[in-house]
């Protein structure tokens, strides 16, 4: 028997491998993406079809063949899904759930929001975190008693014994901590996409979400026709300015300066002498005793400039403080303390992966000297800088670009965790990024009917100016 293969043989022969080589292939990207369908209900009991999915996809593309995180993610399906691109939901935090968005997005807006985003909707849990595997969620409590004032030393030194007691635990389960970065994070998602079967995705992101969303189309521009953010954190915005949110104070105090100072006095006492104030636990009907000092209340104050429903808040409690009554901050307190984890490890490394450039420290560090919330701002950041293990990403990651991509951008000037400054850094870049602020806006999207009509109208390429102003609303 003649076992030499002549040249068309070996074509043959190769032919068929190459085809059997791409059939496998196939299959194995059908048998990595898993669809159920189910059904949401709205707030009006409108039925809304969902499918909910997973993905596997390379724990770090510099290791294809090692480990593998599977994605999470559910889709709508949306009425012109045939002649609108996707969109993909980036939610923030880092570490908050995009399915979780998604579903409330379709819960309170149902056929309405799938009219104005026209295409799909799709909401990933990102790497490390809600449905998506393997989840870093660790439990890691503080211990924060409520006799004594905690100091930023304090604070420091059980943050840092908490984060190294995380990783050690998440790298025995065999998890390489390095592989929960941002540039990881926006692979997946483009990814996700070409499983999907989508050329072109719009992004929809919020907070972090939108820093993630700027790295996609910093890295993947091809595959992203338009984008809306919302609190735009740009990729070297990680690390907080804080005379960015002195002027932030200053405007949710109508303009008066006096707040800083009022603030600054506050601190001043409180460092002298740590005040103990009485209060009944609203849970237990119990007495405490809380004893407050001056880093107590720039974490409260930091907490407060970041939320909307405590906004309100802060001038009066600054004023009350300021007369010796610390009631209200003795509540928060003794909340903060009680509840004080580590949470998610994902939310701290995708932050620490994103890092900070020498330029940005640098006037933080200055600004830092003059501004009475001074490095609390960042003192979690600089804990896992320490504590993690790993290193940022190199100084090209966080270098400005420059793109032609539609972008929207949402911003509330009360935003001080994501301020106006970062938004009109980043239109500087976008020569079709146009800046929605918003008046008495805080952090997070609100989707009022003024700013959904602007949405819209940006889905479907109507003109939109470079710049404008409106008031703050609440969903109708």
């Amino acid at each position: 028997m003649n076992h030499r293969f002549s040249q068309f043989d070996a074509c043959f022969a190769a032919t068929i491998l190459m085809f059997l080589s791409f059939w496998a292939g196939g299959l194995g990207a059908q048998e990595a993406l898993h669809l159920t369908k189910s059904e949401i209900r709205t707030t009006r009991g409108e039925l809304v079809s969902i499918e909910s999915g997973k993905l596997a996809v390379p724990s770090n593309r510099d290791r294809p063949e090692d480990a593998r995180v599977t994605l999470a993610f559910v889709r709508v399906l949306g009425p012109e899904r045939d002649n609108a691109p996707p969109t993909f939901v980036l939610a923030g935090g880092p570490g908050d759930s995009g399915i979780d968005v998604v579903r409330g997005m379709i819960a309170k807006g149902g056929p309405n929001v799938q009219a104005i985003l026209r295409g799909d909707i799709v909401g990933v849990d990102q790497r490390g975190t809600g449905a998506s595997q393997p989840n870093l969620e660790v439990h890691a409590r503080l211990t924060l008693p409520l006799n004594q004032a905690c100091s930023k030393q304090d604070y420091a030194e059980q943050l840092g014994r908490a984060f190294r007691d995380t990783a050690r635990q998440i790298r025995q389960k065999g998890v390489a901590l390095g592989d929960f970065n941002i540039l990881e994070n926006a692979a997946d998602i483009d990814e996700l996409r070409a499983a999907l079967g989508y050329d072109k995705m719009a992004l929809w992101g919020t907070s972090f979400g939108s820093q993630l969303g700027l790295t996609i189309i910093k890295n993947y521009p091809e595959s992203v026709e338009r984008a809306v953010f919302h609190s735009p954190e740009g990729l070297d915005h990680t690390w907080k300015h804080p005379l960015w949110v002195d002027e932030c104070i200053v405007r949710i105090a109508d303009g008066d300066r006096t707040i800083l100072e009022t603030l600054r006095r506050v601190l001043m006492k409180l460092e002298k002498s740590p005040v103990m104030q009485s209060i009944v636990d609203p849970r237990t009907g119990r007495r405490l005793e809380v004893v407050i000092g001056p880093f107590d209340i720039q974490l409260m104050v930091w907490s407060a400039v970041s939320k909307r429903e405590t906004m309100s808040q802060l001038v009066a409690g600054l004023g009350a403080m300021d007369r010796g009554d610390f009631r209200f901050p003795a509540a928060w307190v003794a909340r903060y303390r009680a509840a004080a984890e580590v949470g998610n490890a994902m939310k701290h490394l995708m932050d620490h992966s994103s890092g900070v450039s020498q330029t940005r420290l640098n006037a933080i560090r200055q600004a830092e000297t003059q501004c009475p919330l001074s490095d609390v701002l960042n003192v979690t950041l600089e804990v896992g800088a320490e504590s993690w293990g790993v290193e940022p990403l190199p100084g090209s990651h966080r270098e400005p670009f420059v793109s032609d991509h539609p972008v929207l951008l949402f911003c509330g000037d009360y935003d001080a965790r994501t301020p106006l400054q970062n938004s009109r850094q980043i239109l500087g870049g976008l020569s079709n990024g146009r800046l929605v602020v918003v008046q008495g806006g805080g952090h997070g999207f609100v989707p009022s009917p003024q700013i959904l009509g602007i949405v819209r109208d940006f889905y479907v390429g109507l003109p939109i100016p470079r710049e404008q102003t409106l008031r703050a609303g609440r969903y109708p």
